[in-house]
């Protein structure tokens, strides 16, 4: 899930490299699939990403004695509801994506 482009988030998992796990400086889930490309490579196979663009939603408040238009953020709302889709559909859970127990 991201608030920014694929390209941006991508981006980020190279910081998850087996240098920077060491010394702790990434993230565990940068790590994971900066690992899993890696290995799939190093399988030759093929690695697909896929993404869903989330069109933005406003919404008109009034707080403290100002009106202002801000964008709500239901990224993470919709990557729930799409993991959900994606478990009944197949009957496994995806594992790469957020954090899902059940």
């Amino acid at each position: 899930m991201t608030i920014t482009s694929v390209a941006s988030r991508f981006g980020s998992y190279s910081c998850g490299d087996r240098k920077a796990m060491k010394i702790g400086s990434c993230s565990t889930t940068n790590f994971i699939i900066n690992e899993v490309c890696y290995t799939g490579l190093l399988l030759n196979k093929k690695i697909d990403i896929y993404g869903i663009k989330i069109e933005k939603e406003t919404k008109n408040i009034t707080r403290f004695g100002k009106s202002a238009t801000i964008q709500l953020s239901t990224a993470r709302s919709i990557e729930t509801m799409a993991i959900n889709v994606f478990k009944e559909h197949n009957n496994i859970l995806q594992i790469l994506c957020q954090k899902n127990e059940k």
